[in-house]
């Protein structure tokens, strides 16, 4: 399911979105039509407080943000030393 929002506001790396109905949080998100990376930090209603991680410099305000909606489990194997696990449906890490 995808989310979808405009920038109201941006303050250095922190981006003000609105419209991000469904959006949770900790969801991954692209920012702008550079498509930058950002996660969403805080939630009022449909309005969503985004950090992004590389420089905003070139964002205005009504560009778009969107992104899927994910379970925040990291998808495919994780390693520990030389263990491969994984993460089931509950967030459980098994071998």
């Amino acid at each position: 399911m995808a989310i979808a929002g405009k920038i109201q506001r941006i303050s250095g790396p922190a981006v003000i979105a609105e419209g991000m109905m469904g959006a949770r949080m900790f969801d991954i998100v692209r920012v702008g039509e550079e498509k930058l990376i950002g996660e969403i930090i805080r939630l009022n209603g449909d309005t969503a407080f985004v950090q992004v991680y590389e420089d905003t410099g070139g964002l205005t305000v009504g560009e778009d943000v969107a992104g899927e909606i994910n379970s925040g489990l990291p998808e495919g194997p994780i390693f520990i030393g030389d263990n491969e696990y994984y993460f089931d449906c509950q967030g459980t890490i098994v071998p």
